[in-house]
């Protein structure tokens, strides 16, 4: 069972309070792998190659998701998503 393996039982302890940045998820992370079509980007697809990444807010209680398009041809350089947890 990969619960049991985890070594944070508690990822959102603290998130949304005065002490959030205890949150072991407080910071920024950088996406290493998904299979979600909104999050995957491929250098050959017409959107080009992009990078993406998450940062948490937790004394805020929110997550911002940004995609970085690399591409010279891109019309679009950065999108940002804010979510309030």
């Amino acid at each position: 069972d990969l619960e049991k393996l985890n070594p944070c039982p508690d990822p959102t302890r603290f998130f949304g309070t005065a002490d959030g940045a205890l949150c072991p998820l407080h910071g920024s992370w950088r996406l290493q792998f998904t299979t979600a079509a909104d999050a995957s980007f491929s250098a050959n697809s017409t959107r080009g190659s992009a990078t993406t990444q998450q940062f948490v807010d937790a004394v805020k209680g929110r997550i911002t998701n940004q995609i970085d398009f690399t591409s010279e041809k891109a019309a679009l350089r950065q999108l940002r998503v804010i979510i309030a947890a």
